[in-house]
């Protein structure tokens, strides 16, 4: 046997995350779907709030979105214990945090009731906490769905790793120029990001979770101001 460096045992926080990452693939049936979806109406509308003094961003409007999403698909929208699966008419958004070498998840609870610019302060105030230490297991329990932003780098689509007991899961990915199909044919360059949807499939099959990331893609891709966006 080679030698090997000086081991670093899984402990702590890192071994909470350990334990919950191999709990999730052992008790869940996970599928993952991905696509690509066009960010210009997005990037856009993150311009127009900061305009207006909001610092939003894509990823606050991809959660608003998937949020949009949930509320009518609400088999997305909940946890499955001992072999039950609970639905939740109340969207409890976690939102994943990479703090350092950890890996939290804080909670957003009533995310529905929310605009654009109330979940994104909620969303800098779970990153805030998390930053300061301050991440309480209070803001950390009874999510319904979680969203996972990958950030900057060269990946275009992943295949995140559910929350569990959670049984859909939303990953999001780098904007990278591409070229773009347009509505008429033409072929444009456009700001494109990989999004990848992960599901239970004890309870969700392949066809509604292709539906449902359809339907995240298409509301995502029309995001404007006139629906109440900003």
């Amino acid at each position: 046997m080679p030698d090997l460096d000086q081991g670093v045992r899984l402990s702590g926080v890192r071994g909470l995350i350990a334990r919950r990452m191999s709990d999730s693939l052992t008790q869940a049936a996970q599928l993952s779907f991905h696509a690509s979806v066009d960010a210009s109406a997005a990037l856009a509308q993150v311009e127009a709030a900061r305009g207006h003094g909001h610092p939003v961003t894509l990823e606050d409007i991809a959660a608003w979105s998937y949020v949009r999403c949930l509320s009518t698909h609400l088999n997305f929208n909940g946890v499955i214990k001992d072999n039950t699966f609970f639905s939740n008419k109340s969207i409890h958004l976690g939102v994943a945090l990479g703090v350092g070498d950890h890996l939290l998840v804080g909670v957003i609870r009533d995310a529905e009731t929310l605009v654009i610019e109330q979940l994104a302060e909620a969303r800098r105030a779970l990153v805030r906490d998390a930053r300061e230490g301050k991440l309480t297991p209070d803001k950390m329990r009874d999510g319904t769905s979680t969203i996972s932003n990958l950030g900057p780098g060269r990946t275009e689509s992943f295949t995140p790793i559910l929350n569990p007991p959670q049984v859909a899961l939303l990953g999001l990915c780098t904007v990278r120029k591409k070229a773009w199909v347009t509505e008429d044919g033409s072929i444009d360059v456009r700001p494109v990001m990989g999004v990848s949807l992960t599901v239970d499939h004890r309870w969700i099959d392949g066809a509604p979770a292709n539906s449902f990331l359809a339907n995240f893609c298409s509301e995502f891709e029309s995001v404007r101001s006139d629906r109440g966006l900003l």
